[in-house]
């Protein structure tokens, strides 16, 4: 069987499986800081927060969540409203946040432990999140942690290493394309592509990122096309989080972090043309998704918003580069027009809340989110491994 590991990327100076920027940043810019931390935070509290906006509504349609809201659509966290998830989760509370926020938390855990991308650090922070909660969990997630749980357990005798991807599905069988490598790509965005300045991205660092990003996706996701779903959204969060970067500049940075993403994303599909390919490519997604930009119902109907990684990544992308300075109107829109609302609304909420920052998010959303500082303290810990920032509050 075939391994992808991170060390096949283009740096070569990099310790195969552990990349870390500490060459590249050990003097921090104090002129940027604040911008950039506010960010950085705003990213992952917006994460969480379009989560938990979405996780009452997951699995409902666009019309059935009007009709459950009197025609009001999703205003702010509120009780489950799915009848099915309602009766799985019974515990539930308004601004509570599920696995997309649990496996972004994984993966900058893991960083911050490792001090940079180590894919058996990632394998074994999943394995011990499978093991304390599955809530929202697909089946491809779960399947490859009991592999991966395995392998440690029984030192590799069983199992599968981290470093072989997850074994294609029978013919027929559609699986291994879910958003899952998207949903928790945030992380290794910040490690390897955000910057002080607009001078400090450059191409090396590009070609690391994908290799780490398709060496993480395929580790749980067995269709290459959802690694490249998450290298596009963590281009798209990287532009946007730059604090160069204009928050309100007449909609040209979320155009241009949406650009941004698709030529990353068609990088990563030559560079990996010979492995697993299939149709329709994500970037042809992507590109259709860039056509229908300011038609919200056209781009819900023709793109969807299903659990497959060619319909969530390319909507949350066109939505959040539509209105990539308002939170409120970029994570409603994402969560109101239903399905995988939760991993489309914090997908949307990365990007967007890493535009505007902390204090883009509302202040009741910040508030109300459901352990709201476990996921602050998350950010700040990244900020200050990845850039060298001593948070202050």
């Amino acid at each position: 069987m075939p391994i992808i590991a991170a060390h096949l990327s283009c740096d070569k100076t990099a310790q195969p499986g552990l990349h870390t920027r500490e060459i590249r940043m050990t003097v921090s810019n104090a002129r940027t800081e604040p911008a950039l931390l506010d960010r950085i935070r705003g990213c992952f509290i917006g994460l969480a927060v379009g989560d938990a906006l979405g996780v009452p509504v997951e699995n409902m349609t666009h019309e059935a969540i009007l009709t459950a809201t009197n025609g009001q659509g999703i205003r702010g966290y509120c009780p489950m409203l799915q009848p099915v998830l309602r009766d799985d989760a019974p515990q539930h509370v308004p601004g509570a946040w599920s696995d997309d926020t649990q496996l972004t938390l994984v993966t900058l855990n893991a960083i911050v432990r490792a001090r940079g991308f180590d894919l058996r650090a990632q394998a074994r922070g999943l394995v011990d999140a499978y093991e304390s909660s599955t809530f929202g969990w697909g089946g491809t997630t779960r399947d490859a942690a009991l592999e991966l749980q395995a392998w440690f357990d029984t030192g590799g005798k069983l199992g599968r290493m981290p470093e072989t991807p997850a074994a294609e599905p029978p013919p027929g069988i559609n699986r291994g394309l879910g958003s899952g490598p998207a949903m928790k790509i945030a992380a290794l965005s910040v490690l390897h592509l955000w910057a002080n300045d607009r001078d400090v991205i450059w191409q090396p660092r590009y070609a690391t990122f994908i290799g780490d990003a398709m060496a993480l996706g395929l580790m749980t996701h067995s269709d290459p096309r959802a690694s490249i779903a998450s290298i596009a959204l963590g281009f798209a969060m990287a532009h946007l989080g730059k604090p160069a970067t204009l928050k309100d500049d007449g909609g040209r940075a979320g155009i241009d972090a949406l650009n941004f993403a698709n030529q990353a994303a068609r990088s990563a599909e030559r560079q990996y043309a010979g492995f697993r390919t299939a149709q329709p490519s994500f970037s042809s997604r992507l590109g259709h998704a860039h056509s229908l930009c300011g038609d919200e119902d056209a781009l819900r109907k023709d793109i969807n918003t299903g659990f497959s990684s060619l319909e969530s990544v390319p909507f949350a992308i066109a939505t959040a580069a539509v209105h990539a300075s308002d939170f409120r109107k970029a994570v409603l829109t994402a969560v109101n027009a239903g399905q995988d609302a939760d991993t489309t609304g914090s997908m949307v909420g990365a990007m967007v809340g890493a535009n505007v920052g902390l204090q883009g998010i509302p202040e009741e959303w910040v508030q109300g989110l459901k352990d709201g500082d476990v996921i602050m303290d998350a950010a700040d810990r990244l900020a200050q491994t990845v850039f060298h920032i001593q948070p202050r509050r």
